[in-house]
């Protein structure tokens, strides 16, 4: 699964998998429907036509069949995983060519909860419902966040 997000894209991967596993739930596997709902509620940080979302959609076919083999393993076990990541900052960004610990581009991060660019790690964290961590990953702050997936995916 290597895909890459245009930077010009209104809405993220995440957004157009939720309306996607919604309408299939909500909507009986009606997208426009549940893409116009989704939209007029607010919940989408951009717009997007049918015709562009169907073309993302097809895009992230191999994230929707690994959602789908995971529910269908939540329904079976009946075990809830939540995976969360955090900015693991060793310095501000503009002391970062001062930095001795890490360097290098790689490092760069945004934390968009704090609206704010920061220069070292992200932890990436699998834990149950009730609080307790089962695995974790540190990756440098410029790896996307689909990256450990996999790899924290097997780990559980």
């Amino acid at each position: 699964m290597n895909h890459h997000t245009d930077n010009r894209a209104q809405m993220s991967d995440a957004e157009v998998l939720t309306v996607a596993i919604l309408a299939a739930k909500y909507f009986n596997n009606h997208h426009e429907r549940a893409l116009y709902t989704l939209d007029r509620l607010g919940y989408l940080s951009g717009h997007l036509s049918i015709s562009r979302f169907n073309r993302r959609l097809h895009q992230l076919s191999e994230w929707l069949v690994c959602l789908l083999e995971r529910f269908i393993e939540l329904e079976r076990t009946g075990t809830a995983f939540i995976i969360d990541r955090m900015p693991l900052p060793v310095c501000r960004r503009c002391r970062a060519g001062r930095c001795c610990k890490v360097q290098g581009a790689g490092y760069c991060g945004y934390c968009a909860a704090k609206q704010e660019k920061f220069y070292g790690y992200r932890l990436h964290l699998v834990g149950t419902p009730d609080g307790r961590p089962v695995a974790f990953e540190i990756w440098p702050a410029c790896f996307d966040d689909r990256v450990p997936v996999p790899t924290l995916s097997a780990a559980t």
